[in-house]
């Protein structure tokens, strides 16, 4: 796949008039619609996610510390939870080609890495009496929920192993996929990640317990007072966490239990070889990628489709036939 683009929670509730509003969120979200229609044929995967609550236990509170606890948001059935006009236009011409929906329950992430299942977590797996004997085990086929296709797992794993391949140096070459965030203003900043048998989310924070921000850059808290407990720290990004606290942490962890395989690729997913020109089809001297059978495979030949101001392209010569 050469280009895929992911567009995250652009929804009611996140712009102006919404429970839980991001300052210029609905301007943003034109500006990702008018990209997303403007280079349609750039990209061969297009994917929306969206916050889809139920019942999220202690996510919501009507007293939130905006850090662990929010204002109720994306409730299932309420406007809310919509797609702004512009993204949901774009659902309907099929310009976006998937919809994720995250946080029904307390389980959110866990989809990509179990064949599109859902797995919700548990804190028992098993009671054993005074000699070993099992006497009740968790069944972890039990009450599970597909919610996507094992092929778009398969390839959004795929897609989350490029971070890690990018500034996590030879976890790149093992089965680990993750992705780093940065929250507002600063205040904190999170690598979430995880392999077929371990998922490990890290967080850094600047706290100052009390009513003062003394990291030295309140004035970042450009939408908000700032607090001991919401402190930008102006220093700090997601893939530092990744590198210092998550990346140390899963080495540590396979240093004394044994690598899993690598994710096995599903028969939906297939692997085309293209140009890195405009990713159309070659035989020769391109670069494997994946795609979901049938949809944004390259359908045309290498140098078909220049991308706007390319000049045009010219095909490498062939290697010299060397002297008998």
């Amino acid at each position: 796949m050469r280009n895929a683009l992911l567009a995250v929670d652009l929804q009611a509730d996140f712009v102006e008039g919404g429970s839980l509003p991001v300052p210029n969120g609905m301007p943003i979200c034109a500006m990702i619609a008018r990209h997303i229609r403007h280079f349609k044929t750039e990209y061969q995967f297009v994917v929306a996610s969206r916050d889809y609550h139920e019942d999220p236990a202690d996510h919501f509170s009507n007293t939130p510390d905006f850090l662990t606890t929010w204002p109720p948001h994306c409730v299932i059935g309420t406007p809310g939870a919509a797609f702004v006009p512009p993204i949901a236009n774009l659902v309907r011409e099929k310009l976006i080609h998937t919809i994720v929906s995250k946080g029904r329950h307390n389980a959110a992430y866990s989809a990509f890495d179990n064949g599109g299942y859902r797995i919700s977590p548990h804190a028992v797996l098993k009671v054993v009496d005074a000699d070993g004997t099992i006497l009740e085990a968790l069944d972890p086929n039990a009450n599970r929920v597909q919610v996507i296709t094992p092929d778009l797992g398969y390839v959004m794993t795929d897609l989350l192993r490029g971070p890690v391949k990018l500034y996590l140096g030879a976890l790149g070459s093992r089965p680990v996929a993750g992705k780093s965030g940065t929250t507002e203003a600063y205040t904190g900043s999170i690598f979430i990640g995880y392999t077929p048998d371990l998922a490990v989310a890290a967080s850094l924070m600047h706290i100052d317990a009390g009513p003062d921000c003394k990291s030295g850059y309140a004035s970042l808290a450009t939408n908000f007072p700032p607090s001991g407990w919401q402190c930008p720290t102006g220093v700090l990004f997601g893939e530092n966490v990744g590198t210092s606290v998550w990346k140390p942490f899963v080495e540590a962890y396979y240093s004394s239990h044994p690598w899993p395989a690598m994710w096995a690729q599903p028969a939906g997913v297939v692997t085309r070889m293209v140009c890195p020109y405009d990713g159309g089809y070659i035989s020769t001297g391109g670069y494997n990628e994946i795609f979901l059978k049938g949809v944004g495979e390259p359908t045309y030949p290498c140098g078909a489709n220049p991308p706007p101001g390319a000049p045009p392209y010219t095909r490498p010569s062939p290697s010299p036939l060397a002297s008998p």
